[in-house]
């Protein structure tokens, strides 16, 4: 390759934790992070944070260093899964008129939510 040549795009399927449609997203060297999450957000319909994993559970940064071509990478949408949690905590562990004052404490919430989203990479290969 001269001084004069890009490297190639690396093309990386980006899927969305539990749904069955995929986008396929050239990323080039100058793309930044920002600019492929807003991507990422945009084509799903996403206002809440995001995290990207490989298909072994590891978090990524989704840059053109950090990434393959032709490699899957799986979008967890922290929102959903942060409601899910409280939704099953208030119907599995709280009952009465209270149970917003009960709701899943903050920290503990962001741990399982680490836990959950990196279980669920490792089960979503198919």
């Amino acid at each position: 390759m001269s001084s004069f040549e890009s490297p190639a795009p690396k093309s990386v399927v980006f899927e969305l934790a539990r749904e069955y449609h995929s986008v396929l997203v050239q990323i080039f060297p100058h793309d930044t992070t920002e600019s492929i999450t807003t991507t990422i957000k945009n084509f799903y319909g996403l206002s809440a944070d995001v995290t990207f994993q490989d298909v072994d559970g590891k978090t990524l940064i989704p840059e053109y260093e950090n990434v393959q071509d032709k490699m899957i990478v799986y979008v967890r949408d922290l929102e959903t899964l942060r409601k899910y949690l409280d939704h099953m905590y208030l119907v599995n562990g709280v009952s009465g008129r209270n149970k917003r004052k009960n709701a899943l404490p903050g920290a503990m919430k962001e741990k399982l939510i680490i836990l959950l989203s990196t279980v669920g990479a490792r089960g979503a290969s198919r």
